[in-house]
């Protein structure tokens, strides 16, 4: 559901194109350079191409897509629509995806917030190609885990993550973090490790459970008896692993892999 700037919907080409920029600006922090929004058709609402460029924009840490409420209103038609981002920046992680569909339908709505959102409707056909490689699938794993420990003024320094996968929509996690913390008036490192399970969606949410964790040490020990408050509230969360959810469309042939990080690829529509 890509947002939508402004209070009232989009009636013409031009005020869909000004709405379009204006929400994604809100959604992302852009590097200097033309719109990422390109239109092309001036038959509204019909379009023959709507590209959205989001590659080397970095999400902002507000944005946080919720589901729409009705009604919805009759919105626009794209024969051809293309939304990437060879990256997309999340805190320090770089993650890739590219959607393609045809003949694809979208209508105006309002988010639980109250922001106007493109909310897609069907498609004909499309595909979806997400790729996170090692790297930086140990560094979304550290924003994730980094955010739960600063309240318990615990330092991480380092955060491993290996998937393996279990079948064309699951995976197993194993992760090792190496966190230190002031005792007194020393600072004491450790290393703490764990397992998990992730489970992908139709709606490419990633659904985290089996969460264990265990330190090494008694100070390893404190820091996960700290932190099991956290992992129990991780304990059956989705995570998007989209920039904008899928609205009523949903995929089909959907395959992980993760022998060099994690790539997702499905395909979608009637």
């Amino acid at each position: 559901m890509p947002p939508l700037g402004g209070t009232a919907f989009p009636t013409n080409r031009q005020d869909l194109q000004a709405a379009l920029t204006q929400g994604l600006a809100g959604a992302f922090q852009f590097p200097p350079g033309p719109s990422p929004v390109e239109l092309l058709g001036d038959d509204y609402p019909a379009f023959r191409v709507l590209r959205i460029n989001l590659t080397n924009a970095a999400a902002r840490e507000n944005y946080k897509p919720s589901p729409p409420t009705a009604p919805r209103q009759a919105g626009i038609r794209v024969d051809e629509l293309h939304i990437a981002g060879t990256p997309l920046r999340y805190a320090q992680a770089a993650i890739s995806f590219e959607l393609a569909a045809r003949e694809t339908v979208l209508d105006f709505a309002r988010d639980q917030g109250g922001n106007l959102v493109l909310f897609p409707v069907a498609a004909q056909h499309g595909s979806l190609r997400v790729r996170i490689d090692r790297p930086n699938l140990d560094a979304l794993a550290r924003a994730l885990v980094t955010r739960a420990a600063e309240e318990y003024e615990v330092d991480i320094e380092k955060v491993e993550l290996q998937l393996t996968s279990t079948s064309s929509r699951s995976a197993t996690a194993a992760w090792r973090v190496t966190a230190k913390k002031k005792v007194f008036v020393a600072t004491v490192r450790t290393e703490l490790h764990g397992t998990g399970q992730v489970v992908i969606d139709d709606a490419l949410n990633a659904t985290l459970s089996n969460l264990t964790a265990e330190g090494e040490g008694m100070i390893g020990t404190l820091v996960v008896g700290m932190l099991r408050h956290e992992l129990n509230r991780l304990e059956g969360r989705a995570f998007p692993l989209m920039a904008f959810p899928l609205g009523s469309i949903k995929l089909r042939d959907l395959h992980i892999d993760c022998s060099a990080g994690l790539q997702i690829d499905a395909a979608f529509g009637s």
